[in-house]
């Protein structure tokens, strides 16, 4: 049985620091507490029980600056960061090692330098943003010889891309989009700690 209970509040404030340029700053604070509880009663495995609990808090903030060439149009950068609580994981009907019992928070922040521009009175739309992520502290699911699955933290890595959206809206409702996503993701740091189950 796992409950959890998330609390979070949101804000941002925008200022207008010169024509046409707009400096935002936000964020979202968050409390998350979790527990886990797990009995394992059968004849083949001796019986036990499981309970353990995590608590998480913190702030993701997020920055851009906008600036507005016309109309609709705009050149913008930001900063964001997003966050994904850690959890615990029970095992199953075999306990897992001490230290696989829990895995950590994992963080994304994001780096994005983008172009939102329409032309002919608004029929022509096209989007462009280059990114450049930073993930820290990878969760992902494994799974043990039984089939049991198990979160595990496994490194870092870097992702650093380009996409764009192109689209045209004719008078008499036809639209034609296309979308395009160019991106490289490396592994930068590998847990030492992880290693298959076994």
């Amino acid at each position: 049985r796992d409950r959890i209970f998330e609390l979070a509040a949101y804000g941002e404030a925008a200022l207008e620091i010169t024509p046409g340029w707009t400096l935002a700053v936000g964020g979202r604070a968050f409390s998350i507490n979790r527990k886990t509880t797990s009995d394992v009663v059968s004849e083949r495995f001796a019986p036990r029980s499981f309970e353990r609990r995590a608590d998480f808090s913190g702030v993701s903030p997020k920055v851009s600056l906008q600036w507005q060439v016309s109309p609709g149009d705009l050149i913008y950068a930001v900063i964001s960061e997003g966050f994904r609580a850690g959890g615990l994981n029970s095992g199953g009907a075999r306990p897992l090692a001490t230290a696989r019992e829990t895995f950590g928070p994992d963080r994304l922040r994001n780096y994005e330098l983008g172009a939102k521009l329409h032309a002919f009175d608004g029929r022509l739309v096209a989007h462009s943003a280059l990114f450049y992520d930073v993930w820290k502290n990878i969760q992902t699911d494994q799974f043990r010889p039984s089939g049991i699955p198990y979160t595990a933290n496994v490194g870092d890595a870097r992702v650093a891309g380009f996409e764009a959206e192109l689209s045209y809206r004719w008078d008499m409702g036809l639209t034609v989009q296309a979308n395009g996503l160019l991106s490289q993701t490396r592994i930068i740091r590998v847990n030492p700690d992880y290693a298959p189950e076994l």
